[in-house]
């Protein structure tokens, strides 16, 4: 009877200390910050900000306004450039090295910042930017829509402007979306009847399809999600209806459309991406975050019990995450309110380790924000009109001061 008491006694010791064990790595991995985001500066615009970006390291950054001024900011805060264009301002692209930029007005014009000049302009009359991309090497690709007819026209040129390439598309009845690869090569489209191109930059079609069973639309958002990286594979992310049940899938095609693999999944995708290089993609669902490599082995299920992560981005080998309460998320949706709930939590994750390098508390008008590409810099956006840049500092060198990026929600 003793020996028995004993033995039960001797359990529930190693029983506990095992969940001991379990919570404190799970703290240190998934809780516990390697580090914290210092404030380093903050800007208040004169205008409603309508556009940002971030050169590659963050060394730079960029605003656009509503009335068409653009003003471009070392990592320090100091101002460098400002120039008004007079259009508004709707989009923002550094090239690689940081010393140029490409400012999306109605037309693209290419900005010298050392210079402080504007070197080309490019449009196309009778036509409005549908979409514009900065590739790897500094060549552009832009998508240009008729103003007056459903004819869209694709171009691509290198950085001095020059055109090396320009074609129609074929004639697209449905609202679509499109990408391209990060090197000049390919083009994808894919429209919401679940019809997809895949074409070359010279205008040729490599191949076309329809998938069946054909993509359901569940919300206001497109109903088909994918990317495409430099070797031309495409991952496509969808919901389907097939003989009264509602399905959702993830499919990888090669460069010509042969399906390498496929996976159901639990929930409706919300994003599909690429990493940089093209060797992971990172898939986002409502309810779970699943890393694969391009062979279709999962590296990792991300999910966070109690909540939702709507925005995801993929890096080289980190992951920029965005959670939401559920409770906050369902009680919009009951009340049909399409905006963001009142705060949420960022994390930056290793994919490899899976430990949290910073995580930083965004409040309702705080929910706009970039990360620079390494996740050493982070933009807050303070709507309408309040730039704020922080720079990330380890805890081993941060001994004793605050941790921004320590928050509970």
């Amino acid at each position: 009877m003793v020996n028995l008491k004993v033995m039960f006694l001797y359990r529930l010791v190693v029983i506990f200390i095992a969940l001991l064990l379990s919570l404190l790595h799970l703290g240190h991995v998934f809780i516990f910050p390697e580090g914290s985001l210092e404030i380093l500066w903050e800007n208040k615009a004169d205008q409603y900000i309508n556009a940002y970006a971030a050169s590659f390291y963050g060394n730079r950054i960029a605003i656009g306004k509503a009335d068409g001024k653009v003003s471009v900011f070392e990592r320090g805060g100091e101002l460098i450039y400002q120039h008004a264009f007079g259009d508004p301002v709707q989009g923002l692209h550094f090239s690689d090295s940081g010393k140029t930029m490409y400012v999306q007005t109605y037309n693209i014009l290419k900005v010298d910042l050392d210079q402080k000049a504007v070197l080309w302009e490019k449009f196309i009359p009778n036509h409005y930017i549908n979409n514009f991309w900065k590739l790897n090497n500094d060549s552009l690709a832009y998508l240009f829509s008729s103003k007056t007819s459903i004819d869209h026209i694709f171009m691509l040129t290198d950085n001095n402007g020059a055109t090396l390439h320009q074609f129609d598309l074929p004639e697209l009845y449905d609202d679509f979306e499109s990408t391209v690869s990060p090197e000049e090569s390919y083009f994808f489209i894919a429209t919401e009847s679940s019809d997809l191109y895949h074409m070359s930059f010279d205008g040729m079609v490599n191949w076309m399809l329809r998938l069946d069973p054909p993509a359901i639309k569940l919300n206001h958002t497109h109903p088909v999600f994918f990317d495409l990286n430099t070797r031309g594979e495409v991952c496509v992310a969808y919901s389907y209806e097939r003989l009264g049940i509602e399905g959702h899938q993830i499919i990888f095609f090669d460069s010509e459309g042969d399906i390498l693999w496929k996976d159901d999944l639990l929930h409706p995708a919300v994003k599909v991406q690429f990493s940089r290089d093209g060797k992971k993609i990172l898939v986002n669902t409502k309810d779970e975050i699943y890393v694969y490599t391009h062979h279709g082995r999962q590296l990792m299920d991300l999910g966070q019990f109690g909540y939702y992560s709507l925005r995801t981005e993929i890096y080289f080998n980190r992951l920029l995450v965005n959670y939401f309460s559920r409770h906050s998320i369902r009680a919009l949706e009951y009340l049909n309110k399409m905006r963001p709930p009142s705060r949420s939590v960022l994390r930056l994750v290793s994919i490899d380790q899976k430990r949290v390098k910073w995580q930083k508390l965004l409040h309702k008008n705080r929910q706009h924000f970039l990360v620079s590409a390494e996740g050493k810099v982070f933009l807050e956006i303070i709507k309408p009109d309040i730039i704020r840049m922080y720079q990330y500092e380890s805890i081993k060198n941060n001994k004793g001061r605050c941790m921004h990026g320590s928050v509970e929600l």
